[in-house]
């Protein structure tokens, strides 16, 4: 390994360039605080939540707020996703185009 590859990990370990991996544990309880309502988390709830999810493991206050955010994003992508398939599923199907159709100008003089 180079030396220059050396530095650069160096950086990257301090600079926390490593990514955040939630144990089980922090996830159930992220999931609960969600459930019970818990969606955009003050600064005072995060960093109350990320005090008790730090007995679990490493985290920060940034990993807590952007889990929420994503997790409501998620939900929100997954409530439109259902709706489309529920209104998908109640319309009437298109009809099939036939050869000869005027609409599709095949019935030309």
């Amino acid at each position: 390994m180079g030396e220059e590859n050396w530095v650069q990990i160096q950086i990257q370990m301090q600079s926390g360039g490593t990514r955040w991996n939630p144990t089980p544990e922090q996830i159930k309880l992220l999931e609960a605080l969600y459930q019970a309502g818990m969606r955009t988390p003050n600064p005072v709830q995060i960093e109350r939540v990320t005090a008790e999810l730090g007995q679990y493991g490493r985290i920060e206050g940034k990993n807590v707020f952007y889990w929420f955010q994503n997790h409501k994003a998620r939900e929100r992508q997954k409530q439109k996703r259902s709706e489309l398939l529920a209104l998908a599923a109640t319309a009437a199907p298109l009809p099939h185009p036939k050869v000869g159709n005027t609409i599709l100008g095949a019935n030309r003089e």
